[in-house]
């Protein structure tokens, strides 16, 4: 459960490689939370085109909450490549105000779609990402691939 104090604390910081070797054990807490989609230090710190511009974390100095890491796949679609909110930390909205960043980081790179794969054996998620508008386009494997198409604000 999330503190007042925590409430108060937590900001969105920039997710640079630097940022994340200092704070490993807090990355890698957060994504053990979903053994099955948990992420490695190689994974967090690959090489993908701009994503220390577009991915971020949610937290206080110390402790990571939440995080969004993404890349541009071309000038046309940025992808969400892992979306998550520590176990103690969820149903207070933290997930929605991810998406809401993702989709603005998104915009401000010119994408036209936002996209992301989820697998298909979690429900709940999918629900979640259609709720925020992404549309399945296809299954492939074990994983729905999702999009969300950015409309230009006006």
């Amino acid at each position: 459960m999330i503190g007042d104090t925590l409430q108060d604390e937590m900001e969105v910081h920039p997710l640079t490689s630097e940022g994340f070797c200092e704070l490993e054990a807090e990355f890698l807490r957060v994504s053990a939370d979903l053994p099955e989609v948990s992420w490695t230090r190689e994974q967090f710190l690959s090489e993908r085109k701009n994503k220390f511009e577009l991915s971020f974390w949610l937290g206080s100095r110390s402790c990571v909450v939440a995080y969004v890491v993404m890349s541009e796949v071309d000038a046309q679609r940025v992808h969400i490549h892992h979306l998550m909110v520590s176990m103690d930390n969820r149903g207070h909205g933290l997930g929605s105000n991810l998406i809401a960043i993702a989709v603005a980081r998104a915009r401000t790179f010119g994408a036209k779609i936002l996209s992301l794969k989820v697998p298909v054996l979690f429900e709940a998620s999918q629900r979640f990402y259609r709720r925020h508008g992404f549309v399945a386009i296809r299954v492939e494997g074990d994983y729905v691939y999702m999009e969300f198409r950015l409309e230009s604000e006006t």
